[in-house]
């Protein structure tokens, strides 16, 4: 039977194009809803520190005459003593409110995903968010506190005598929702993969990681692999195409990776998984699975662990990730065996020894993208 240049029949290369476009769907998804959540949790902030460095530029200007001159000492450090105390307004605002709210529409998002897919719907009553979005929404307001702590020591020790002392500072200041959007992208990704990991618990299921064709490398060494979420495990936290060691610490600390986001705005998605199903069409071990689209004796771990393993070899990959990374990874990976066509082998070597991927961009259509 033919195979494609990952190595897998139509059948398998059929079920990861669906699965891929499914997790597509559901990234662009939660990315929306993502969206929603932060410009919710952030819109005060925003204003207020937009509003208050329109004023202080208004004032400077007045006192100054221009932007291209300076203030005497005594009319800088008035207009930082104004900075120090409006950016205390900031550590005022209530973040954890919205963020729990979007992230309670995000854990019923995964739950309802996950219901499509099963004969017997989990009810979403007693459902709750995971201890992990607990822990990162409630460390919002502290580390939006630091960041305000930062912004006022530096308006403090550089003073505002120039122009462009003032733009730093302002620099800085836009800094303090950094923690926000970080932790609005961290608990709708992690609370959807809750609710996904509840179906998959009371019906016998696995969770399936599912990554795009142009993944990090880090990502990429979780695509197709499984954890069930009734023995409490976790994903492999050290997994990655790279250099051992280099994968990135789990977000919150010291919490089990249950499933996506691996790390900041993480675009991987979960899916259910029981097993292939036999010939005559019923599912293995008595799994509720009602998965028409995904044909039957289709190893879909295995075939996108395969994926994964072409990506890299193909150097698919977002601008973020270095030209270096990805050669090191397929470097690493053809030395170790990847298992691929020889064509598909070949290309990659030849890329390797020139430090250089023809393209690093996945072709049209290519990542289940319409």
């Amino acid at each position: 039977m033919a195979q494609d240049a990952a190595g897998n029949d139509p059948q398998e290369a059929e079920a990861v194009r669906l699965t891929l476009a499914q997790n597509y769907a559901a990234a662009a998804g939660l990315l929306a809803l993502e969206t929603e959540t932060r410009n919710a949790a952030t819109s005060s902030l925003r204003a207020l520190i937009q509003r208050l460095f329109q004023q202080i530029a208004g004032r400077y200007v007045v006192l100054a005459g221009s932007v291209d001159q300076s203030l005497d000492p005594v009319q800088a450090q008035q207009l930082v003593g104004q900075i120090v105390a409006e950016l205390d307004a900031l550590r005022r605002i209530d973040f954890a409110t919205p963020l729990t709210h979007y992230a309670d529409l995000a854990v019923r998002r995964g739950l309802e995903y996950g219901n499509r897919y099963v004969s017997q719907p989990v009810p979403a009553v007693g459902l709750s968010l995971p201890s992990s979005v607990d822990q990162a929404v409630g460390g919002v307001a502290q580390a939006v506190a630091e960041r305000v702590d930062s912004a006022q020591q530096m308006a403090q020790s550089l003073g505002v005598a120039e122009f462009k002392d003032l733009i730093a500072v302002q620099a800085k200041a836009q800094q303090i929702a950094t923690p926000v959007d970080r932790a609005a992208s961290y608990a709708i990704s992690a609370a959807n993969s809750h609710g996904l990991a509840v179906v998959a618990g009371q019906r016998g299921g696995q969770l399936l990681w599912v990554s795009e064709r142009d993944a990090c490398v880090v990502c990429l060494a979780l695509s197709g692999h499984l954890v069930d979420p009734m023995t409490g495990e976790g994903f492999d936290e050290d997994a990655t195409f790279g250099k051992p060691g280099s994968a990135p610490l789990i977000w919150p600390p010291e919490m089990p990776l249950t499933g996506p986001p691996r790390h900041n705005f993480c675009r991987c998605h979960a899916e259910l998984w029981f097993g292939m199903r036999s010939v005559e069409g019923g599912p293995l071990d008595g799994a509720l699975y009602n998965r028409p689209d995904l044909a039957a004796q289709v190893d879909l771990p295995a075939a996108l662990r395969r994926e994964a393993k072409r990506s890299v070899l193909r150097g698919w990959s977002l601008p973020s990730e270095s030209q270096a990374a990805r050669i090191d990874a397929a470097d690493r990976l053809l030395r170790r065996g990847a298992g691929l066509p020889k064509t598909v082998e070949d290309r990659a070597r030849r890329q390797v020894r020139n430090k250089r991927f023809d393209d690093r961009r996945v072709p049209r259509g290519g990542a289940g993208r319409p």
